[in-house]
């Protein structure tokens, strides 16, 4: 049996047409373990940015979002939080975003036993999200 961590679409308090905070949080200059694309989510191994996945512990937690598409070895800028917008994505406006496989963002958690389950944040829009990862968790069912 699967016990629910979370529950959607959710709006939270924080998010109000008054105090959206547009700032955000970035590591520069951060070297590419791997090659990437732009809006990857990535974790942290050493001093190199690779390519997270929820369908790998190893992989986890996501620390940010790369904001170009570096080719390994090549430095990029990646956001650890704020407000992101990209025009491919097609979210529920006030769906939770979570870590999903292959370095992307989902709106459902995983339910698998085994996987990873980070929060990622939370769809503002269809093409944007208010962007702050929070740790991984392992789902275990029972």
């Amino acid at each position: 049996m699967v016990t629910p961590i979370y529950r959607g679409p959710v709006r939270p308090p924080f998010i109000t047409a008054e105090t959206i905070d547009i700032s955000q949080v970035q590591l520069n200059d951060v070297p590419a373990g791997v090659a990437l694309s732009r809006f990857d989510t990535v974790y942290l191994d050493g001093s190199y940015a690779r390519l997270s996945n929820s369908y790998s512990l190893a992989t986890t937690p996501a620390a940010g979002l790369v904001d170009s598409s570096p080719a390994s070895g090549v430095a990029a800028d990646v956001i650890i939080r704020g407000l992101v917008s990209n025009a491919d994505w097609s979210f529920s406006s006030g769906n939770i975003i979570f870590l999903g496989s292959g370095g992307g963002l989902v709106q459902s958690a995983p339910t698998t036993s085994g996987l990873a389950i980070q929060r990622m944040g939370v769809a503002l829009t269809q093409t944007s999200i208010r962007f702050e990862p929070e740790p991984a968790l392992r789902l275990i069912v029972s």
